[in-house]
């Protein structure tokens, strides 16, 4: 159940959008299984069903989704049948978000279709979303920068700040405790942790120099991309938008959906290859972005929970995330070809 105050404001924006009023059912959907401050309510009426969004509290620029609402409009193309980017809707003064209750406000189309990758794993899909992730980047292909990426920049300087805090005495005081899920995960990535940040900083030095960046997600993973059979029928939460490397992108996609799986990271590289080049460096750097990614996701729980100290109410999914994780870290430990074997190109 949502407070009343945001049911509210929620009822306030849509009197804002062309949508009809009668007929409308509204469904609330806090953060649809998420760990953002954003909320989603599902909204359907006689014609057609839609997805209301109140952006997190913390996201207060509206020139920034604004450019997201464009390269949006820009990746939804009808006549190709691009139809799993949601289509953005306009108010009734042509604005494309609304300001209200401290948050910015925005109405899109109900993408069809379930995040249900892991539960029917399948090559023709992997191949289905790699495509569809490779058309998104297609068509967002004339807005380029030639710069240093900053999904490199920024895994190098969280692994220095964590070096930093650890040369400083501080550890996570994780309280061993069984009733506590998330406490043993936490205590096996601590493990881990210490040594495998100076081989981060060993292994992305050679890919500063700068590099061809256009718009990206930077946060397409399993909960992200929906599926009806083996079609692609979504690609949904632009939040995270930004210009970087495409490999930042096949990084997050691939090592979410099939792990440490080389013979299917290849497929989707293959399939990718279908839609729009992938150079071999590209892929170099993609599978060095999921090693690396994978390491300093898995800190970054240590900190929202240890430093942070902030609260979850479902122990069992923040715990479900972390597990995740920690295996993979687990499996670098015992395979440290996986990361070691991948050189600059």
């Amino acid at each position: 159940m949502t407070d009343a105050p945001l049911e509210l404001a929620a009822r306030a924006v849509l009197k804002d959008y062309w949508l009809s009023e009668t007929s409308q059912r509204t469904y609330y959907l806090g953060n649809a299984g998420g760990f953002s401050d954003s909320h989603l309510w599902q909204i359907r009426d006689r014609h057609s069903t839609y997805c209301l969004k109140a952006w997190p509290v913390d996201l207060k620029d509206s020139d920034r989704l604004g450019q997201t609402h464009q390269w949006m409009k820009q990746a939804y193309d009808f006549e190709k049948g691009w139809l799993f980017v949601p289509e953005i809707f306009k108010r009734k003064d042509s604005k494309t978000w609304i300001r209200h209750s401290g948050r910015l406000w925005d109405v899109t189309d109900w993408k069809p279709g379930r995040a249900n990758f892991f539960a029917q794993p399948s090559l023709p899909r992997l191949q289905a979303a790699c495509r569809a992730l490779a058309q998104l980047h297609d068509a967002w292909s004339s807005e380029t920068l030639v710069t240093k990426p900053p999904s490199v920049f920024w895994r190098l300087e969280s692994a220095r700040q964590w070096e930093d805090m650890i040369r400083r005495g501080w550890r996570p005081m994780v309280a061993l405790t069984e009733l506590d899920p998330v406490s043993p995960i936490a205590g096996r990535i601590w493990a881990l942790l210490p040594q495998f940040l100076p081989e981060i900083e060993i292994r992305l030095q050679c890919w500063t120099e700068p590099r061809t960046l256009q718009p990206c997600l930077c946060d397409i993973w399993h909960d992200h991309v929906l599926f009806i059979g083996d079609e692609v029928t979504g690609i949904i939460d632009y939040g995270s938008i930004r210009l970087d490397t495409p490999a930042a992108d096949l990084a997050r996609l691939l090592g979410s959906l099939v792990g440490d799986d080389l013979s299917m990271w290849n497929a989707g590289f293959a399939a990718y290859r279908e839609v729009r080049p992938l150079h071999e460096a590209e892929a170099a750097l993609a599978r060095m972005l999921d090693w690396t990614g994978v390491v300093l996701g898995a800190a970054n729980w240590l900190h929202r929970l240890y430093v942070e100290n902030r609260v979850y109410e479902d122990r069992e999914r923040v715990a479900k995330r972390m597990q995740d994780l920690a295996q993979r870290m687990e499996y670098f430990a015992s395979s440290p070809l996986w990361g070691k074997s991948y050189r600059c190109l």
